[in-house]
């Protein structure tokens, strides 16, 4: 599992290694949360979304291994990833740059990316 928030920063200040994800990049979210400074992280066996919300700061964490399939579109504009996980009642509609290394990467992965027009 990727580490938490938490955990990361113990192990920054201690100079203890931390696990790199793969991809990280600042997201907006369109699923209805508020969610601020909205960060989305892929681990070789999780996704990681973290920000902070009206309580604080937030972190979901959804395996890959929960993910039934990602719709990608290639917009200018509004969201172009849906994630569909088994763990989550409404999937996770956001827009995130570069969404096509982030359909490569969860491919490699063995995660189903339906391309959307």
């Amino acid at each position: 599992m990727a580490p938490s928030v938490l955990s990361r920063s113990l192990r920054t200040l201690t100079g203890q290694s931390v696990e790199a994800p793969v991809l990280s990049k600042p997201v907006a979210l369109h699923s209805g949360s508020t969610c601020w400074f909205a960060r989305l992280e892929l681990y070789d066996e999780v996704l990681v979304l973290s920000g902070w919300g009206w309580t604080g700061p937030v972190e979901e964490q959804i395996a890959l291994s929960d993910i039934t399939t990602v719709d990608k579109w290639s917009s200018t504009a509004g969201p172009n990833l849906r994630i569909h996980s088994a763990g989550r009642g409404n999937p996770l509609v956001l827009r995130v740059k570069g969404a096509f290394f982030w359909e490569r990467a969860l491919e490699e992965r063995g995660v189903t990316v339906k391309r959307r027009h």
